[in-house]
């Protein structure tokens, strides 16, 4: 660094998790793309912007929590 340049202030941020509702999924279980793109269309159509969305499945494939 050089001597005539301030430090740079670096922000920390954090995430939370809070649940905001559910949605039913008669499949129960996801195999394919498809399958996870059909959960989850009814939710992304909300937004009129770009959305980081995580999906995770248990060992049986089975959808859990996402956001």
């Amino acid at each position: 660094m050089k001597p005539s340049q301030s430090a740079k202030r670096v922000d920390i941020v954090s995430i939370k998790l809070v649940k905001e509702g559910s949605v039913r999924y008669k499949g129960r279980t996801t195999y394919r793309t498809d399958d996870g793109y059909a959960l989850m269309k009814e939710f992304l159509h909300r937004f009129d912007r770009e959305y980081f969305l995580v999906a995770s499945r248990d060992i049986k494939n089975q959808p859990l929590p996402y956001q």
